[in-house]
């Protein structure tokens, strides 16, 4: 997420280069398995201020108003229980977070509940961005530093973040995408060209987080690690977070024209993996070149 929690954030790019590949492990369970079913056991269900998933592990987050006039509404959250996309998955749970079209800008967002937050270990969510195809805005997935209480909570400056700019030219096009990876404090960000589009099928993003070192993994395979010192694990942990918003001119590009979903199959979390699970999911693509930082 861009600027929405701290305020005084600025992304600096850097280009980086070193290979690196992932091992897998094997026949581990994760203990957060977050499936998104309506949590009212219904096959469709709308987010409302403080809705809880039905395992109590995520909260529907807003309303707040974060960077640039951005609204978070709990209404822009939809839980369901058939794949809502045309893509024809398994009926197995789904969130989706929309964004608004024009102005006011609006979107939605998640984030877990547990405080003390989360630590080292792998996290990865499946997810399709912007199966709709429309220009403008930002989906997401990300982790950042928890604190305060479970009624009054406190984030940052530590972060960690999945960034797909919704204004860019693979979006309403067969061409394939990218994704934008950066740790906070630093502002560190890189761009990973991905081998495939992302708005065209669900595909797996998570990170390998273990002492001194984080790594971003698309469909199992490590293609970003960095060992700055943004990795150190804060006193109570990380929050767990995915969001839609409109971004801004410089960041994503919105407000988009139409709505705008992005849609999350589930959310796993295996704590303390120092290697990337083998789970299946998405053959791991090709084409992918892993760097280090």
């Amino acid at each position: 997420m861009k600027n929405f929690k701290i305020w005084n954030r600025f992304v600096l790019l850097v280009t980086l280069s070193v290979g690196c590949t992932a091992t897998h492990l094997m026949g581990q369970a994760p203990s957060l398995y977050e499936k998104f079913t309506p949590p009212n056991g219904s096959s469709s269900q709308t987010g409302t201020a403080g809705l809880t998933t039905a395992d109590g592990a995520f909260q529907v987050d807003g309303p707040w108003t974060g960077t640039g006039g951005n609204e978070l509404l709990p209404s822009l959250a939809v839980f369901t229980t058939a794949d809502p996309t045309t893509l024809a998955q398994p009926a197995t749970g789904y969130l989706t977070l929309s964004i608004s079209p024009g102005t006011p800008l609006q979107g939605s967002e998640i984030i877990s509940t547990a405080l003390p937050g989360y630590g080292y270990g792998y996290y990865e969510t499946m997810m399709a961005v912007n199966p709709t195809q429309v220009s403008g805005g930002v989906c997401s997935f990300f982790l950042m530093q928890a604190g305060g209480t479970s009624q009054n909570k406190t984030y940052g400056p530590g972060e960690f973040d999945f960034e797909f700019l919704l204004n860019e030219s693979w979006v309403g096009s067969t061409n394939s995408g990218a994704v934008h990876l950066t740790t906070h404090p630093s502002n560190a960000t890189m761009t990973q060209n991905l081998s495939f589009n992302p708005a065209l099928g669900y595909h797996r993003y998570g990170f390998l987080w273990v002492k001194g070192s984080l790594s971003f993994t698309v469909d199992g395979q490590i293609v970003h690690t960095t060992t700055s010192s943004d990795v150190a694990l804060p006193p109570d942990g990380e929050w767990i977070f995915a969001n839609a918003w409109s971004g801004d001119a410089s960041w994503g590009g919105g407000p988009p024209s139409a709505q705008v979903n992005c849609v999350y199959n589930w959310v796993k979390f295996w704590p303390n993996a120092t290697s990337v699970p083998n789970e299946g999911g998405p053959n791991p693509p090709t084409g992918l070149t892993a760097v280090v930082q």
